[in-house]
Formats: C-alpha cells, sequence, structure tokens
C-alpha cells in the first residue's frame, strides 16, 4: 500500500526569516514592558533637555497621611506607571488629597486630555502634572482648585500629540480663578493671550507669585510693564518665545529677582546692566560690549550669552566666575 507523506521543505532564506521573525515575536512579548520603559525614559530625557529646570522638579516618591487615615499627599513622580488615568480612575475619590505629583509618567496621559474629574480635588494645593503625556485643552475643571499654590503642566511637548492648550478657560481666566498661586510652570503649554495680555493678567491676578515659568508657550511681545508689580518674583523664564523688543528696563525693579532666562527670544538691544544670580541671554540679537565694571564673580552663579553679537574684550573680571 502506497502511503502519502507530507514533507515540509523550505528554502534556507524561508526558514531563517521564520525563525527570525519569531524570535522576534516572542522577544517583543517577553521584552515590551521593558522597552516601554526605555523608550518613556528616552522622553523624559529628550524634554529634560528642552526644559532642563524640570530636572530640579521631580519629587521624592511618598504618600502622607492624616492621623484619621486618608491620604494627603502622593508621589509617584518617575514610576513608569502603567495604563492611564482618566475620569474613572478611583484617584479622584481622594477627597483630602493636598499635593498630587504624577511627573515623569508618560503612560499617565497617553495623548488625551487631562480627565475633568481632576476638579473633584478641590483641596489641592499642589499639582504637577509634567512630562505625563497628556494634550489637547486644559479642562475648565481645573479652575474649581481654588487652594491651588503651586501648578505644572511643563514638558507635554512634542510627543506626536497635540500639546496642552490654555484656549478655554485661557491664561486669564486661570489665573483670575485661581490667585493663590506662588509657582506657575507653563513650559511648553500653548498660551492663548494676544502682545501685552499675558502680562496684564498675571500682574492683576497673581500678587504673591514667586516663579513664573512660561517657556515655549507662544507668546508675543513686548513685555508689559506692569510686570514689575509682581515684586515677590525671584524666578523669570520665558525662553523660545516671540519677543523682538530691547531688554526692557521693567526687570531692574524686581527686588528679589534672582533667575532671569529669556533664551531664544530674538531680543536685541545692548547688554543689561542688572544683574542677577542667573541670567540666560543666548540666542538673542544683543550687540555691544560687556561693561568692564561688572563684577560678575560676585554677582553670577549661571551666565549664559552665547549665539549674540557681543563684541570686544572680556571684562577681567569674569575669569575669576
Amino acid at each position: 500500500m502506497l502511503q502519502n507523506k507530507l514533507s515540509w521543505k523550505f528554502p534556507p532564506h524561508v526558514k531563517i526569516g521564520f525563525t527570525f521573525g519569531l524570535r522576534v515575536a516572542i522577544g517583543s512579548l517577553v521584552f515590551c514592558k521593558r522597552w516601554r520603559k526605555w523608550y518613556y525614559k528616552a522622553v523624559h530625557n529628550m524634554v529634560v533637555k528642552k526644559f532642563p529646570q524640570l530636572e530640579e522638579r521631580t519629587g521624592i516618591h511618598q504618600r502622607h497621611f492624616t492621623a484619621d487615615g486618608h491620604v494627603i499627599g502622593l508621589d509617584v513622580s518617575g514610576e513608569f506607571l502603567e495604563g492611564g488615568i482618566d475620569n474613572s480612575s478611583s484617584l479622584f475619590d481622594l477627597q483630602h488629597l493636598q499635593s498630587l505629583n504624577l511627573s515623569c509618567n508618560c503612560q499617565v496621559g497617553n495623548g488625551f486630555p487631562i480627565p475633568p474629574a481632576i476638579g473633584k480635588l478641590t483641596n489641592l494645593r499642589y499639582l504637577n502634572l509634567s512630562i505625563t503625556c497628556y494634550s489637547g485643552q486644559v479642562p475648565y475643571a481645573i479652575t474649581r482648585l481654588t487652594r491651588l499654590v503651586a501648578l505644572d503642566l511643563s514638558g507635554n511637548y512634542n510627543f506626536g500629540y497635540t500639546q496642552l492648550k490654555l484656549y478655554n478657560p485661557d491664561l486669564s481666566t486661570l489665573v483670575q480663578s485661581l490667585t493663590e498661586f506662588r509657582e506657575l510652570y507653563l513650559d511648553g503649554v500653548t498660551v492663548s493671550a494676544w502682545d501685552t495680555e499675558w502680562c496684564q493678567a498675571i500682574s492683576s491676578s497673581l500678587p504673591n507669585l514667586r516663579v513664573l515659568s512660561l517657556s515655549a508657550c507662544n507668546l508675543s511681545g513686548p513685555i508689559d510693564q506692569s510686570l514689575a508689580k509682581l515684586q515677590s518674583l525671584s524666578v523669570i523664564r520665558l525662553d523660545d518665545n516671540d519677543l523682538p523688543v530691547p531688554l526692557p528696563g521693567v526687570f531692574a525693579n524686581f527686588s528679589n529677582l534672582s533667575s532671569l532666562s529669556l533664551s531664544s527670544c530674538l531680543m536685541r538691544g545692548t547688554f543689561p546692566e542688572e544683574l542677577f544670580r542667573e541670567l540666560l541671554l543666548s540666542h538673542n540679537q544683543f550687540f555691544g560690549q560687556l561693561h568692564e565694571c561688572l563684577d560678575v564673580s560676585s554677582y553670577f552663579v549661571t551666565l549664559g550669552l552665547s549665539f549674540n553679537n557681543l563684541e570686544g574684550l572680556v571684562p577681567l573680571s569674569i575669569y575669576n566666575f
């Protein structure tokens, strides 16, 4: 009796391709989580390179409880949390929460808008959603968080998603609703404000503001003199905005200002005589000479002047910097 036999014979290149493909598929399943962590770590590093100030704001992982067991503080920054946080999350049941730090968790937002349920956490005083990959319009519900003293939405920037936007509410509505701000970080958020509106809105609503960080927010100049009302300001960062004007004299009127960063703002004019502990003016159009009278070593900790049109001799005092 003849028996039919089925013979599986493949050319060598097919065998190699099949083996390679199978290993890739299995490897993807086994190392999927590891590679995701690597990818999001790379994203984090990219954003921190764009906004280096974010690196100093990553917190220590911790929870705080009251005597009766209520959670009042939650910090899970940089934990590479799996899955998103949406309106159904039990996180928004923590009604006693005063401090929430979800920064450096790219899968938290995953390209979706910030959930409006954030408005339920009305006891929040500190909210950090930097580098969480949230996108689209900031929800109006955030204006219910009237006890906030520090808000950080920065670094949700250029992930292939729509950038975070402050259109409705716009910046004016946000600061008029949340007047307790001491620190405001919106680096990379597209802000809807024409000409000097942003200056006037902030200066009229946030009298106790200490840190103003609005790098790459699509702002335009000039910088309004009304900003001088904010005498508590110690840090101003406005890098990567369209402010093609001479450096305003308003900055000389801040008695507590120690750090001023205006890199890549297309500013022009002569080098300012005002002194700060940190002065970053690179990638602008300043011209003229550095003043020999500047005692650089006594004032500056950080001085950035690259890519300008400065000329002449470098002051001798800078060699002791």
